[in-house]
């Protein structure tokens, strides 16, 4: 963990702002999602979530109790949905932990793209700081393969829903196979005032005028984290997989 802290700690000094875990996509075990909610304490940055979907009351509560800075609802695809995120939170978080807390929703479907005016213009919204583009799924919704997410089509479509988030001024992310072929449209993003974070599978970064001209290497230091965090993870489980091989060879060697 203090290697993790380290690294992370010099990330943060060159934008990172978050770390995010996902019980959705990524299928993130709870102890997992503590252990990043220390780290995260330790640097001094903060937490964000992706919850199980719209009404992920289990997942919601732990998120609640172990205070993470963002809670996001994937898959939003209508107004409904939206309505159903809001009246889970309202259910469920007290006056002080909404005013504490960031909410934001996954847009991330050509369902959810056509149906965007109606979700952010809707009662519900009043409850959102923002909103994150999932590229990778929004690409596929479209009936391309992830290959296509930097694709002059998908970047009309990232900036027209960033456009329409502004226009309420809601804090704008993007994520999903963000690489080298992203950097000149995150540019031109940033510069046009459209967005204030990009994310990859567990960190976020917020963009300012210094790290929008090294995102190559940025986005390369974020990545070795990433990897390090799964290499953490691995050693961790693997003790107790050991543990528990060992002592199922030592009950079958009292019946054989």
């Amino acid at each position: 963990m203090k290697q993790l802290a380290k690294k992370l700690k010099l990330l943060k000094d060159i934008g990172v702002s978050g770390i995010k875990q996902s019980f959705e996509d990524e299928g993130v075990l709870l102890g997992d999602v503590v252990k990043m909610r220390r780290l995260c304490d330790l640097v001094n940055i903060k937490l964000s979530v992706k919850i199980g979907g719209c009404e992920a009351i289990t997942d919601l509560n732990n998120c609640l109790n172990f205070g993470a800075d963002s809670i996001v609802a994937p898959m939003i695809e209508s107004e409904f949905g939206l309505q159903k995120y809001a009246e889970s939170i309202n259910s469920n978080a007290t006056k002080e932990q909404k005013e504490e807390t960031n909410f934001y929703i996954n847009i991330e479907s050509k369902q959810a793209y056509n149906n965007l005016n109606y979700i952010l213009q809707s009662p519900s919204s009043k409850i959102l700081s923002g909103i994150v583009v999932g590229r990778s799924d929004l690409t596929k919704s479209f009936g391309h393969g992830k290959q296509n997410v930097d694709s002059t089509e998908m970047n009309n479509i990232v900036k027209t829903i960033l456009k329409d988030a502004k226009s309420l001024n809601l804090i704008t992310i993007i994520g999903g196979n963000i690489g080298k072929t992203s950097i000149k449209f995150i540019n031109e993003l940033y510069n046009s005032m459209l967005l204030d974070y990009i994310e990859t599978r567990n960190v976020i970064l917020k963009l300012n005028e210094n790290n929008v001209k090294i995102l190559q290497s940025t986005i390369k230091d974020i990545l070795h984290f990433e990897s390090d965090w799964l290499v953490h993870k691995h050693l961790y489980y693997l003790k107790f997989s050991k543990n528990y091989l060992s002592r199922s060879e030592e009950i079958l060697n009292r019946i054989l």
